[in-house]
């Protein structure tokens, strides 16, 4: 007898025999609970690996605000308030467009540090890194803020005295 190309003989015949259903079962099973392990080890990572981007954000933030504070201490260092009452006014308004600054980078900066306070509730465990990056944030920020405020008294008492000069000279043109 010959089948499909293949030559059988009457003692070789070979018949269909269906599988037993409890294995196919335990098969299913099976991969049922492998795609179950899967998807779960699946979930853990991705909630690892979102964690670390939340971590790795609010360190870039605070590089960010640290680079932003670095920037604005540089430029309050300048002892100059002016030479002229005019030049003190275009100081004057360029202080006022800072704090305007610093006032959405003080938002900006409570933000990641609530971020920051986020990550420490979940993950306790090595996390002197991120309280120490805040302790020191906080203290160059507070550093700033007095800076600033040194500075604006300075460029007012400049400018009081530049005005006072003016007003001393129209009294003496006036005078004379």
């Amino acid at each position: 007898m010959e089948r499909s190309g293949v030559v059988l003989m009457d003692h070789e015949r070979i018949s269909y025999q269906p599988c037993d259903p409890q294995i196919i079962c335990n098969r299913v099973h099976h991969v049922q609970a492998c795609l179950e392990e899967l998807r779960a080890l699946a979930a853990k990572r991705r909630k690892e690996l979102e964690d670390s981007r939340h971590l790795w954000t609010f360190f870039q933030e605070m590089e960010e605000a640290e680079a932003w504070i670095r920037e604005k201490e540089k430029i309050l260092a300048t002892r100059s308030c002016g030479r002229d009452l005019s030049s003190v006014l275009t100081l004057t308004t360029k202080h006022k467009t800072m704090l305007g600054e610093l006032g959405n980078r003080r938002a900006l900066l409570h933000q990641t540090m609530k971020k920051g306070e986020k990550i420490l509730a979940k993950k306790p465990l090595g996390s002197a890194g991120i309280q120490e990056k805040m302790r020191e944030v906080c203290l160059r920020w507070k550093k700033l803020e007095e800076i600033t405020g040194l500075h604006q008294q300075r460029l007012e008492d400049a400018l009081s005295f530049f005005q006072f000069s003016a007003d001393t000279d129209d009294l003496v043109a006036w005078l004379q």
